[in-house]
């Protein structure tokens, strides 16, 4: 770990499920074309008010939507608008599952890499609350990275950095320069002191 980078391993114990989420909601991918008479050829396919749900092998499905999805033809790259990603919980996927928003993203047809636009928050159902500007997901890593700050809060915590790094399957963050973390008492943590 390079210096300056801070470990945690609590918050995305869903991360399993939001790197996946990130990629199957920007699989849904979506720009119109700007117009004019220099403007490039339009999508070959636009779709809207799109929800793609995803059956795994074993568990819940995943469910991403997405308010228009637009497959460009000269780049073979989804691109998605109001994006909306829900991972259940699952062996891989804890902390009562994820739910992962972005007003934008796009994303390779082959699913190797996505990369989401604009204000990025994730939720769990444990409390956990992740927002940050921006994120790219590299399936063949099993990473999803970025370089614009991250603030991570939850029950009985907070921790901020300037950028991350999340090894989905490790469920390991890593948090880079400047990290501030802020621990407080929460009503069960009361309650066993008072004991």
């Amino acid at each position: 770990m390079s210096p300056g980078t801070t470990e945690i391993r609590r918050f995305f114990g869903a991360g399993a499920g939001v790197g996946a989420g990130l990629a199957s909601a920007l699989a849904l991918g979506a720009c119109s074309p700007p117009s004019g008479p220099t403007s490039p050829p339009p999508p070959a396919i636009v779709l809207t008010d799109v929800t793609l749900r995803h059956y795994p092998m074993e568990g819940t499905p995943r469910v991403a939507h997405a308010a228009e999805v637009t497959f460009d033809r000269e780049t073979a790259e989804l691109h998605a608008e109001t994006i909306t990603a829900r991972v259940p919980p699952s062996p891989g996927v804890r902390r009562g599952g994820a739910t992962l928003t972005a007003p934008s993203g796009a994303g390779d047809v082959h699913g190797k890499r996505a990369e989401a636009f604009g204000r990025i928050v994730v939720e769990t159902g444990a409390g956990d609350r992740a927002e940050t500007e921006g994120a790219v997901w590299d399936a063949e890593a099993d990473l999803l990275t970025g370089e614009a700050p991250l603030q991570v809060s939850g029950p009985g915590y907070s921790i901020d950095g300037r950028s991350f790094r999340l090894h989905v399957g490790e469920q390991r963050l890593e948090l880079g320069g400047g990290v501030e973390a802020h621990t407080r008492a929460t009503p069960d943590t009361r309650l066993r002191e008072a004991e």
